[in-house]
């Protein structure tokens, strides 16, 4: 059944810590070991009201295999066994790529698309205390989703490129400032030390989009003890395949 969570009231959430001469201990909420973590979860009070309207459940069917099937799966199996430096050419020289079946050419190509993200990703892995889930999201989720719906059109995307929001525009480029602000601060703490003339050539970059125009701007510091923030570029992102010169 789908993790169900008891109505959850504020006592029973907490840790009860219990502290005995210079030692202490701590129980841990029941909450915390009901459902499995990291996996959707719903209240049973919740889930007793949709419920009126809509079934709730969690599958254990086995999916049915075909021959194709384990062809993709003994390709997924010997490319994930090379190591790092032999890993991306083997991913688009192995011998399915051939194939004349359609659907095992488009899964395959779907496995080597996001593969080959995924050994881009390597290269610089996430910091594990980026408590920003979008973060996450946009690196390891989203192009997933993209490479699915180029390589078979069952997936569509929506967004607005068509007509600028003004609104969402003023509040993502505070959002740039702002983060560009924090990742100069963050490089400046790690040359504090060093001369001011020094510190000035610390730079650093952020990109926004709007509709299909990319913006590259840069944070510095300025002669004066103040931030700069220098609009640099922009372009047009190409969107079809003869688009790419322009």
């Amino acid at each position: 059944m789908f993790n169900q969570w008891p109505r959850i009231q504020r006592e029973s959430d907490a840790t009860i810590a219990l502290t005995e001469s210079t030692k202490k201990y701590s129980l841990k909420p029941l909450v915390s070991c009901l459902a499995m973590p990291h996996t959707p979860k719903i209240q049973v009070i919740d889930s007793e009201t949709i419920m009126k309207g809509c079934a709730l459940g969690t599958q254990e069917q086995s999916a049915q295999a075909t021959k194709e099937y384990f062809l993709i799966m003994d390709y997924l199996g010997d490319v994930l066994s090379y190591d790092f430096t032999e890993f991306l050419p083997n991913i688009w020289s192995y011998s399915i790529h051939e194939s004349g079946d359609i659907t095992t050419k488009q899964f395959t190509n779907l496995i080597a698309y996001t593969l080959t993200d995924y050994h881009c990703n390597y290269k610089q892995p996430m910091i594990s205390n980026n408590n920003h889930e979008r973060t996450f999201f946009v690196e390891y989720i989203v192009p997933m989703f993209k490479y699915f719906a180029k390589e078979t059109n069952l997936l569509g995307f929506s967004c607005g490129i068509t007509q600028e929001n003004v609104n969402h525009t003023f509040e993502d480029t505070l959002k740039l400032i702002y983060e560009c602000n924090g990742a100069l601060f963050y490089i400046l703490r790690k040359f504090n030390k060093c001369s001011f003339q020094e510190a000035l050539k610390r730079l650093v970059f952020g990109i926004q989009v709007i509709k299909g125009t990319i913006t590259l701007s840069k944070m510095s510091l300025k002669n004066e003890p103040q931030w700069k923030f220098v609009e640099l570029r922009s372009a047009q992102v190409p969107t079809t395949w003869n688009d790419r010169f322009d």
